[in-house]
């Protein structure tokens, strides 16, 4: 403190007595009640220089740090927004094991509800543009459950009954038909399918994993 006193002193063409009184005073508008004293600039000086290592230390430096901190925070506000954004991004994105079992869950409940133990017939089925849908005319279609994911099939047009199966995958998004080779209808039947619809009336199909112009489409009776 005293290296600054006489630099500005100086400088400026003022003496070290003034420029100390000078500073008193001012330490003096910051510590209300604080008289400084002294027989000569030697104790002043003294006195300045243990207030001044107080006040670095002291509540009043705190506070105007404190009062700063919203400005520093304003002038960083689109670097914290941007951070904020990328923790939501990442949390949205990932999925936790109980979000999936919820899920799965769900998916499960709707097809042992509304799917299983129901009889369907074919509404339509078309194979490159051929409507196949008067084939089936006859038939009623039965999926049955042995767990939760696969079970048998049963066909009946009235006079014969035939035995099949089906699997799912685990969300439900896939169906796997598998038929007696006859009568040689069930052939078109059997292959791997993919919901693109299923709610509680109608199941729409489509080939799973491939683009052929293959189209059935199974309702509820």
């Amino acid at each position: 403190m005293l290296q600054f006193i006489n630099k500005k002193s100086l400088k400026e063409g003022y003496t070290q007595d003034l420029m100390i009184e000078r500073f008193s005073n001012r330490i003096a508008t910051y510590l209300p009640g604080l008289t400084l004293f002294g027989i000569d600039g030697h104790l002043n000086r003294q006195i300045i220089i243990s207030v001044t290592m107080q006040q670095k230390h002291s509540g009043l430096s705190l506070s105007q740090k404190v009062e700063e901190l919203p400005g520093f925070l304003y002038r960083l506000r689109f670097f914290i927004v941007i951070i904020f954004s990328i923790v939501l991004l990442l949390t949205g994105c990932s999925k936790s094991p109980g979000t999936d079992l919820l899920s799965q869950n769900l998916y499960e409940q709707f097809f042992e509800q509304n799917i299983l133990n129901h009889d369907y017939r074919v509404r339509l089925a078309s194979d490159n543009g051929v409507d196949l849908t008067a084939q089936y005319s006859s038939y009623t279609f039965r999926l049955l459950k042995s767990t939760a994911f696969n079970g048998p099939v049963t066909v009946s047009n009235g006079l014969v009954n035939y035995t099949g199966s089906w699997v799912c995958n685990d969300d439900y998004s896939k169906l796997v038909l598998t038929l007696p080779r006859l009568p040689a209808e069930f052939v078109f039947l059997t292959r791997e399918w993919k919901f693109t619809k299923k709610d509680l009336a109608v199941m729409e199909l489509a080939p799973w994993g491939t683009t052929e112009p293959k189209v059935l489409q199974m309702e509820r009776l």
